[in-house]
């Protein structure tokens, strides 16, 4: 998402057209300082120099060599898995899947084999889009029609547990990372629209009151936090 050469501090308010929409929604949701730089190395540096931050958390760092890493974890879709098995353009990999026999953790979500912690998704209350505090029960929704609006790579998990709570759902399929613009969200009918939370950072003032996101947690069980949090005091310790 971050198009400048020089990393830049992403702030919750930051702007996710030039900063990212997953960066800013991290940045939100953490409270933390987020860093986004095509070098991860540089980005790293800046959280270093300028922040109290005494640990570094790269999303999706697996293949930036350059940045020296203490811990490595691998997340894989317990659905789909390694697709046909092949690396990108032949697949849906990026490394070949001898590598995961080099990272500390596999973690699956959804469904966990072996020497795997699972991770699953737990959906929140649904929240106004204009207005972060005010929210609203899945349950109120049903039995209603709602716009679905999507822009993420597997709108899937979003459209199915919308229709496991009897919400009749109209499909508006945008691509990942879609910047929303005036007109997107309007329709002509006083239905609500319901969208993911990685949507809600991009809608900025382009949505109705009638709008809201659903809120998603990734929740993990006690061998998860008891064994990451061995492997960190281990680093800590040296």
């Amino acid at each position: 998402g971050h198009n400048g050469k020089r990393p830049q501090q992403v702030r919750p308010d930051s702007d996710p057209h030039t900063a990212g929409d997953e960066p800013v929604l991290i940045a939100r949701r953490t409270g933390r300082p987020v860093a986004v730089s095509p070098n991860r190395y540089l980005a790293a540096m800046q959280l270093l120099e300028h922040t109290d931050c005494n640990v570094l958390l790269c999303d999706d760092g697996l293949q930036h060599l350059s940045l020296d890493r203490d811990l490595e974890i691998a997340v894989i879709d317990g659905d789909r898995r390694f697709g046909n098995r092949h690396c990108l353009p032949a697949g849906p990999l990026r490394e070949p899947i001898s590598r995961l026999s080099k990272v500390d953790m596999i973690v699956t979500k959804e469904f966990a084999g072996k020497n795997e912690f699972l991770m699953q998704y737990v959906y929140g209350d649904l929240r106004s889009v204009n207005d972060d505090n005010i929210s609203l029960k899945i349950q109120k929704l049903s039995g209603k029609t709602v716009h679905a609006v999507c822009g993420i790579a597997n709108p899937h998990r979003f459209h199915s547990y919308l229709k496991s709570h009897n919400i009749g759902i109209i499909r508006h399929i945008f691509p990942d990372h879609h910047n929303f613009i005036q007109g997107d969200l309007e329709f002509d009918d006083d239905l609500p629209v319901v969208m993911t939370e990685k949507d809600a950072v991009k809608c900025g003032r382009t949505a109705t009151d009638d709008s809201w996101y659903l809120p998603i947690n990734a929740s993990f069980n006690e061998v998860f936090h008891h064994r990451i949090t061995k492997l960190m005091r281990d680093i800590f310790n040296g």
